[in-house]
């Protein structure tokens, strides 16, 4: 009999003791993955934040700071959508006061500087771009807030 209780405890014994060992296990596994969880989660901010800059890099200017084409692509269509849901509410017959004080305008120019290839062959490329840096630096003085510039030219 007491052959069998030393068994009996032994065996008690070893099972709570693989129970203790099973839970440090799990809680040490739970913590790598809350670690992980967090590595991860700081990566996907950086690879966001890296995002953010690649977009606004491939929408800007690089010399002159401005938008660029790209930008100009998006943003017209995101215009003229906003042009055509107000046309839609007016053929709708919503013609109310509100809707027309809210009526959507784009107003587009264009300026070209003529015989600016002669100041690249004349003077070099670098008085070029300085060039359209300065002209860049003026329109920006001189244009609100709410207008958009943007450089066609130089890719």
């Amino acid at each position: 009999m007491a052959l069998v209780c030393v068994s009996g405890a032994s065996f008690v014994y070893f099972q709570r003791r693989k129970l203790v060992v099973a839970r440090q296990q799990l809680q040490t596994l739970e913590e790598l993955v809350r670690l992980r969880t967090s590595e991860l989660a700081e990566q996907n901010d950086k690879l966001e934040g890296v995002n953010d800059q690649l977009l606004k890099a491939s929408m800007t200017d690089a010399l002159t700071g401005l938008h660029n084409r790209r930008y100009l692509y998006d943003y017209l269509e995101n215009q003229v959508a906003i042009m055509q849901r107000y046309l839609g509410q007016l053929e709708a017959g919503e013609s109310s006061h509100q809707a027309l004080l809210l009526e959507p305008s784009i107003f587009f120019m264009m300026i070209d500087l003529d015989g600016f290839k002669s100041i690249n062959d004349s003077f070099g490329h670098p008085a070029g771009d300085e060039a359209l840096i300065q002209v860049c630096d003026i329109l920006v003085k001189y244009t609100r807030d709410s207008d958009t510039l943007i450089r066609w030219g130089g890719g």
